[in-house]
């Protein structure tokens, strides 16, 4: 069987591509062999035995009819080694991140007032509707669970040069 690696491009960061290469995933992974997993992050990655392209699994929150399927994404070739230090950044974790982000902020950065940041040492100006400039209002909502944590693991392309926060 040959692979149809070629045919998979970058996964677009909304829900229907990521819920659509979820179903196609068994398909995808005939042609593959597990290079190492990562039981504790329920993730994977492969090696294609055709073409030799590298692949990660991922598993998000509110994917799939269980809630928590694997989808698969092609990633840049990485040794074992460096994988394990720091995964690739799974697309649907930076999909939910920047809706949850633009559901606070906006698309555009809010506009800031004509008063300072009470950011011990900040020089910028606050926010509209916070007493903080917007790096210290992020911060500050992290803290108190209303913002969510920036996506962990490596980023590649072509999301390196995306926008994932205000």
């Amino acid at each position: 069987m040959s692979c149809q690696c070629a045919s998979y491009g970058p996964l677009e960061l909304s829900r229907d591509p990521i819920l659509k290469r979820l179903r196609e995933a068994k398909r995808i992974k005939k042609t593959l062999d597990v290079l190492v997993q990562d039981e504790s992050e329920h993730v994977a990655l492969y090696r294609c035995r055709d073409c030799g392209s590298f692949w990660q699994s991922g598993r998000q929150w509110g994917f799939g009819p269980d809630g928590f399927d694997e989808y698969l994404f092609q990633v840049p070739a990485i040794s074992i080694e460096e994988w394990q230090r720091e995964h690739y950044r799974q697309p649907a974790a930076m999909m939910m991140y920047s809706v949850a982000m633009s559901e606070r902020y906006g698309w555009t950065p809010p506009p800031e007032r004509d008063v300072p940041c009470e950011g011990v040492g900040c020089g910028r100006k606050a926010i509209r509707l916070s007493v903080h400039c917007l790096e210290h209002d992020i911060a500050h909502g992290r803290l108190v669970g209303s913002v969510p944590p920036e996506p962990r693991g490596r980023v590649f392309p072509p999301y390196e040069t995306r926008r994932t926060k205000p």
